[in-house]
């Protein structure tokens, strides 16, 4: 899972403050780490969604885009619509992020060597994810969220540590 830490380490490389216009590739970056940890949505959902399929509520996958090739819709939480109000005053495109996967894949890797952090790559935003999530959804309902039609294979991306599972106790 990503920390705190390392996401306030990303931030501070890029100058990202997530109410800001964002300007630079690598404050994009940071905007999809926030996106995605907030949505649950894989970095080529997000670079793929276009602006037609944002809703005030959620954002409408097309089969094409995900994964599974099973469209889904993903609720939006208030965080994830106060990044889209940013993203949306930040850009002039018909993409959701203006941004090509290769020079995403390029400035991820790069902030992340900057910041020092080795064992870090964007799928960790899905693990973290869902873990947030499943503190305020039923299973069934972070399934449909994240699109896993299996609940074995959810669990995969469900990471509490036994600090966490001890508070609960």
């Amino acid at each position: 899972r990503i920390t705190d830490e390392e996401l306030s380490m990303f931030y501070a490389d890029a100058d990202y403050v997530a109410e800001k216009p964002l300007v630079t590739t690598r404050q994009m970056v940071c905007w999809c780490m926030d996106f995605a940890i907030e949505t649950a949505m894989r970095k080529g959902e997000i670079l793929q969604t276009r602006w037609d399929n944002v809703h005030p509520t959620f954002v409408h996958l097309p089969a094409d885009l995900t994964k599974t090739s099973k469209a889904r819709d993903v609720p939006l939480s208030r965080t994830a619509r106060s990044l889209l109000t940013t993203a949306r005053k930040s850009t002039n495109s018909k993409m959701l992020m203006p941004v090509d996967t290769e020079t995403f894949k390029q400035s991820f890797g790069r902030m992340r060597d900057r910041v020092g952090i080795t064992d870090l790559v964007f799928h960790d935003t899905r693990h973290e994810a869902t873990t947030r999530l499943a503190k305020k959804l039923h299973v069934l309902d972070l399934a449909r969220v994240t699109g896993h039609a299996n609940i074995n294979q959810l669990m995969t991306y469900y990471n509490r540590d036994a600090r966490e599972l001890a508070d609960l106790l």
